[in-house]
């Protein structure tokens, strides 16, 4: 009879056991849930000023990246890089109710850090993966509002600081900007100054920021794409002086 109870003892306390890690194991797996979407937020050189907030939700290639991201080799401890300055990129990857951030450094070696204590280096793959998606983004990007920082002639403190909530409005001056042809290298600037604008155009919790310069030869770019100058000629000033209602002197 002893023996007995022993036996049914031992069996009820396996049964606990395997019900445990089943329990476990369950949720481990909800945890494991693959990211639907990926908020993208690019970074200066200095890995501090904002140039752009961008989402997306083709979920295919977001769970690609984080994968492809989390493959990466480590990056060892005391490994030489170079000096040279890059952009950067903090990523949050959305898995049901839950967030997975990670930030990218261009710079030096090229790193994706996932924590303190998790530092790995920048694939080719996961680059490619990442400007993809960036560049979907950017082509379904649809602007609301856009808000504009504009310093008279020569700089000076006397700011206007519009805001155009006018969907039609915003979304013509953002076409307008994307259709400038590049600035011809060869061109000679005048030495005339005129106004600065810096404009941050908003859709839902993205953003994009461009700056526009009227003096000299009169350029334009995404401040993401910086190396990518345009050139601006008088039709598009007056579009953007009347899209900001402004009157400054030229």
């Amino acid at each position: 009879m002893k023996k007995q109870s022993i036996s049914a003892f031992g069996l009820l306390l396996l049964t606990l056991l395997l019900v445990a890690c089943g329990s476990a194991s369950t949720t481990t797996g909800a945890g494991a849930a693959d990211a639907n979407s990926v908020q993208m937020t690019l970074y200066a050189a200095d890995q501090k000023t904002v140039n752009a907030i961008y989402q997306t939700t083709d979920q295919n290639n977001v769970q690609k990246l984080l994968e492809t991201l989390k493959a990466a080799p480590a990056l060892p401890n005391n490994t030489p890089c170079t000096r040279q300055a890059g952009p950067g990129y903090g990523l949050v990857f959305n898995q049901g109710d839950k967030q997975e951030k990670v930030s990218i450094d261009e710079s030096g070696c090229g790193t994706i850090r996932f924590s303190q204590t998790d530092t790995r280096r920048l694939t080719a793959d996961s680059k490619d993966i990442l400007m993809q998606l960036i560049t979907e983004a950017k082509a379904a990007f649809q602007p609301e509002k856009v808000d504009a920082t504009v310093r008279g002639v020569d700089m000076n403190p006397s700011l206007q600081k519009p805001t155009v909530v006018d969907k039609e409005k915003v979304q013509k001056l953002y076409d307008a900007i994307e259709k400038l042809p590049p600035l011809d290298q060869k061109k000679m600037c005048t030495m005339m100054a005129g106004p600065h604008y810096d404009l941050t155009f908003y859709q839902g919790k993205q953003e994009v920021k461009v700056t526009a310069d009227q003096s000299g030869c009169g350029t334009v770019f995404f401040n993401d794409d910086a190396g990518h100058i345009k050139q601006a000629d008088q039709s598009f000033w007056k579009l953007l002086d009347e899209t900001l209602m402004l009157g400054l002197k030229k």
